[in-house]
């Protein structure tokens, strides 16, 4: 694979990954109105899985 589609698939799968990051944000802040211990505990999880893989897209990425 060429640098310049690697550069493009980087910049996808990062576009990719902050959006489901902010929709999981979404999520969460409504998860306050009907508050179920499991669900807010994978949601968390989900969350922090896609914040770290964001930040090793951008540590990665040039």
């Amino acid at each position: 694979m060429s640098f310049n589609m690697d550069n493009k698939a980087m910049k996808l799968l990062r576009s990719l990954l902050e959006k489901k990051l902010q929709e999981l944000d979404k999520q969460l802040e409504n998860s306050g109105t009907e508050f179920n211990t499991d669900d807010f505990k994978i949601l968390l999880g989900k969350h922090a899985l896609a914040e770290e893989l964001i930040h090793e897209v951008q540590r990665v990425a040039p």
